[in-house]
């Protein structure tokens, strides 16, 4: 409307204007007047096209953003159910996980249990009580056994003492008798708790005597084995150790570094830590 108006007044204006000139010119000046008229009007008509395509265009932009913001406003609120599913899944993991370990320790105390009745079963009921009771008949029985060329029945012995038997013989220095007791132990009582711990100790058995390839090769067997033990960062340690005494120092870096970097916070990652400064620097 505001164009139009204008368009009058400019009208307006120029016909006056042509009124005032002489009558020689007036019609000259009418024809330039009307071509103006006309090229005003073309620029009129484009600008008002213009005008209505841009609020077109806005009009659309309006409703992208109104569209976008509903949707945003639905991802929040997609976002908070899935932290909130996520957070309850967590909790509920953790306690099937903390289920599942109880349980384990069941089951392992349950097969220690089974494997101790079993053995006591093998043995017969007088001989059990000459075993206990350490009467003079059970050394008779088993010369008597013995003369005849029969087996003698052993005594059953936990896997609790085979363990400490085995370790005894390691703190004594009596490796061969404490691998074969480890290796008995892990055998036997694979599921224990103690078995990485056994494994662990059949290395320290083969360091101690000088036979660090083995050693190597048995740590290596606790770390790909047992992941999860508490003694796999003491078995990188040694491993480490063990490319050192055989010259290997890059090797034994390495394995150090690895150490450093699975269990940063071990105390076995500090004593690596001061290893490598020592090699380094020697």
């Amino acid at each position: 409307m505001r164009f139009k108006k204008l368009f009058w007044i400019i009208l307006l204006i120029i016909t006056l204007f042509t009124i005032s000139l002489p009558n020689g010119k007036e019609k000259k000046a009418y024809e330039l007047i009307y071509e103006d008229i006309q090229v005003i009007k073309k620029q009129l008509k484009a600008l008002e096209e213009k005008v209505e395509l841009n609020s077109k265009r806005i009009d659309e932009i309006y409703e992208l953003v109104k569209t976008l913001s509903t949707q945003m406003v639905a991802l929040q609120r997609v976002q908070a159910d899935l932290t909130r599913n996520s957070e309850y899944f967590q909790a509920k993991l953790q306690l099937i996980m903390e289920k599942l370990d109880e349980t384990n320790k069941q089951i392992i105390k349950t097969q220690e249990e089974l494997l101790a009745l079993r053995g006591l079963r093998e043995i017969p009921v007088e001989e059990k009580a000459e075993v206990e009771t350490g009467t003079p008949q059970s050394t008779e029985a088993s010369e008597e056994a013995e003369q005849k060329g029969q087996e003698i029945p052993s005594v059953f012995i936990s896997p609790q003492q085979i363990y400490n038997t085995a370790y005894s013989d390691y703190l004594k220095g009596n490796y061969q008798l404490a691998i074969e007791g480890f290796r008995q132990y892990i055998e036997n009582f694979r599921e224990s708790p103690l078995a990485d711990n056994a494994q662990y100790w059949i290395g320290e058995c083969y360091f101690s005597q000088g036979d660090y390839y083995k050693a190597i090769e048995e740590f290596n067997k606790l770390i790909l084995n047992f992941p999860q033990g508490d003694k796999v960062p003491a078995a990188f340690l040694k491993k480490g150790y063990s490319y050192f005494a055989l010259g290997e120092k890059e090797k034994g870096i390495a394995v150090l570094k690895l150490l450093i970097s699975k269990f940063p916070e071990s105390e076995e990652a500090k004593l690596a830590e001061q290893k490598i400064k020592e090699v380094s620097e020697g």
